[in-house]
């Protein structure tokens, strides 16, 4: 078993019952999760405070891979990390863990489209998954293809986007930004 350690530079100031400043394994992230033996709760249980699902929308369906060849029927968003995290603010009473001061970032990477992803997922998420939507300890951030800033305003205010350093934000788009993340190579 292996993950891989993104550094993200970011703030996400919904988030600051996190002590960034204390690192613990709540500020490890898990790159490319669906690559786990058993995608989510292996990271869900090493205690990581974020995990990253690519998405593809195919067939009508969201599904997980990082490349398009990669993509099956059987790894959908919802079955690998939308029911998993429903199931459990359920058992924890609204929150994603026991300890109630501890939240979850997922990052859903739009791999195509957003245009297509993006409806698609506020259709899956309003329809059935409002337990995850309505929640505070858990915090959907939309990172790869994502919509330019002026497009924001178009999507439910429960998603958030992952922020470019080179745009400049509106201060209501700024609102909108879950966290600002650059490749450690251009540093």
């Amino acid at each position: 078993m292996f993950f891989f350690i993104n550094l993200i530079f970011g703030f996400c100031a919904e988030f600051s019952a996190q002590n960034f400043s204390k690192y613990s394994v709540q500020n490890a992230h898990s790159h490319n999760d669906y690559h786990q033996p058993i995608p989510f709760w292996t990271a869900y249980y090493a205690g990581f405070g974020s995990i990253e699902a690519d998405v593809f929308y195919q067939n009508n369906q969201l599904l997980i891979g990082h490349d398009p060849h990669e993509l099956t029927s059987d790894r959908t968003l919802e079955k690998l990390y939308l029911e998993p995290i429903a199931v459990l603010l359920r058992e924890n009473n609204g929150s994603i863990r026991a300890d109630k001061m501890e939240k979850l970032i997922l990052f859903i990477e739009m791999k195509s489209d957003y245009r297509s992803e993006l409806p698609a997922l506020v259709r899956l998420l309003d329809s059935k998954y409002q337990i995850i939507i309505q929640n505070k300890t858990v915090k959907l951030i939309i990172t790869g293809n994502v919509p330019q800033p002026s497009e924001f305003k178009n999507y439910p205010e429960y998603l958030f986007f992952d922020g470019d350093l080179t745009k400049e934000y509106s201060p209501d788009q700024l609102r909108r930004v879950g966290m600002f993340s650059a490749p450690l190579r251009d540093y």
